[in-house]
C-alpha cells in the first residue's frame, strides 16, 4: 500500500498506512516539496528582487586542524556544506551579513541534492526556543507550526513532525542564535552539544555566539564561517547589473552609469575620506540591498550624492539616510509583474537595522 498523502497546510489526508519507514519516507518528500515552493516563492517575492545575488563569501574560522576547504561564494554554498563530514556549520556574520538569504540558499541547493526520503532541510528561527524544553520537542511544534500537516498522527501513533525527526528526516537550519535571550543562549549551545551526531546548521553575529561559546564551547563537532565584508568589486553585478534589469524606458543605462562612476571612485580613490566612508557603509548585503532600491526608482535620484561629505561624514549617517529612504522608494517602485512586495518581511530587516544602528550610535 502506498503510504498516504499529506496536506502540509492543513493536515487533510488518509491516515498513515504501510510500513512506517516507507511512510515517513513518502512524507519526508511531500514537507521538501512544500520547503521548496516556500523558499522559492519567498525568492521570487522578497523585499530585495534582483536578477542576480549578492556575492557574499566568507572564510573558514574555528579551531579545527585539519579543516576541510570551506571558503567559497555564494552559488558554492551547498557544495561547500557536503565538504563537511558531520554536516554541522556554523553561519557567522555581523548584521545585516547575509546570514539568512545565505542559510536559505543552502536549504534550496540541498533540496534540490537530496533523494527520496532523505533528511529536509527547514530553515527556522530560533529565536523562540526556551533551553528547558528539549530540542527535539521544540523542533516538533515548530515543524506542526509551519506546517500544520505534521501534526496528524505518524504511523507509530504519534505526530508526524515527532516521526520525521526520530527517524532522521530532519535538517534543522536555526537562524539568529544571537536574538535569543541573551540568559538562554549558554543552555541552547549546551542542549546543542549534547546531539553531536545531529547535522544542523546554526546562524549568529560573532560576539553573542563566542559569549556563549566561552562556557559551554564552540558547537561541537562543526565547521565555522564567517561572512567577509563587501568590497567594491563585489558590487558591480549587483549594483549596475541590476539597475540595467530593473529599470525601464530608455533611463536603465543612464542610472547603471551613475553606479558604475561611484564604484569606479572608491575602486580609484581608497584611501580618501568620503571613498572609506561609504565603502564602509556598502560593506553588508543590507546596506546594498536598501541602495540599489533607494537608486533604482523613477525619481532620478542619483547615489553620487553619497558622496558629499557635508551630508554623509560617517557611515552611519549613510545607513540612517538609506534606512528613512528605503520605505518611500518602495511605495515609488512598482512590483514586478506577479510579485506584490513582502512587508512583513520588510518591516523585520528595517527593525533588525534600526536596533543596529541604535547600538554603534550609543558607542559612537
Amino acid at each position: 500500500m502506498l503510504p498516504p498523502s499529506i496536506d502540509m497546510a492543513s493536515g487533510r489526508g488518509p491516515a498513515p498506512a504501510g510500513s512506517s519507514t516507507a511512510a515517513l519516507g513518502e512524507i519526508a518528500d511531500q514537507l521538501a516539496d512544500a520547503v521548496r515552493v516556500q523558499l522559492l516563492r519567498e525568492e521570487r517575492s522578497g523585499v530585495v528582487a534582483g536578477p542576480a545575488p549578492i556575492p557574499v563569501h566568507w572564510i573558514p574560522t574555528g579551531h579545527t586542524t585539519t579543516p576541510p576547504a570551506l571558503a567559497g561564494r555564494f552559488h558554492q554554498i551547498g557544495e561547500v556544506y557536503q565538504r563537511i563530514p558531520s554536516r554541522r556549520l556554523a553561519i557567522l556574520g555581523k548584521e545585516g551579513s547575509g546570514k539568512t538569504t545565505l542559510a536559505a540558499r543552502l536549504a534550496v541547493d540541498l533540496l534540490a541534492a537530496r533523494g527520496p526520503g532523505g533528511r529536509v532541510p527547514v530553515v527556522g528561527t530560533i529565536e523562540s526556543w526556551n533551553p528547558s524544553t528539549s530540542l527535539g520537542q521544540w523542533l516538533a511544534t515548530q515543524l506542526v507550526h509551519d506546517y500544520p500537516g505534521l501534526a496528524a498522527p505518524g504511523p507509530d501513533g504519534s505526530t508526524c513532525a515527532s516521526g520525521l525527526l526520530a527517524t532522521q528526516r530532519i535538517l534543522p537550519i536555526l537562524d539568529g542564535f544571537d536574538e535569543l535571550d541573551p540568559e538562554l543562549r549558554q543552555a541552547a549551545l549546551r542542549q546543542l552539544n549534547m546531539a553531536p551526531g545531529l547535522p544542523l546548521v546554526l546562524t549568529s553575529r560573532p560576539g553573542e555566539y563566542a559569549a556563549a561559546a566561552r562556557s559551554e564551547g564552540a558547537l561541537v563537532s562543526a565547521a565555522e564561517i564567517t561572512l567577509d565584508d563587501l568590497i567594491p568589486d563585489d558590487l558591480t553585478g549587483y549594483l549596475v547589473h541590476a539597475t540595467r534589469h530593473a529599470t525601464r524606458h530608455g533611463t536603465a543605462d543612464s542610472r547603471a552609469d551613475r553606479w558604475r562612476s561611484v564604484l569606479d571612485v572608491l575602486r580609484t580613490y581608497p584611501d580618501d575620506p568620503v571613498a572609506t566612508v561609504l565603502r564602509q557603509a556598502l560593506s553588508t548585503p543590507l546596506m546594498v540591498s536598501l541602495a540599489r532600491t533607494v537608486y533604482s526608482g523613477t525619481d532620478g535620484r542619483d547615489p553620487a550624492e553619497l558622496l558629499d561629505r557635508r551630508r554623509f561624514p560617517t557611515r552611519w549617517a549613510v545607513e540612517e539616510h538609506l534606512l528613512s529612504a528605503y520605505v518611500p522608494a518602495c511605495y515609488q517602485r512598482p512590483a514586478p509583474a506577479g510579485r506584490r512586495w513582502n512587508p512583513d518581511r520588510g518591516q523585520r530587516w528595517l527593525s533588525h537595522l534600526a536596533n543596529d544602528l541604535d547600538r554603534r550610535g550609543t558607542r559612537d
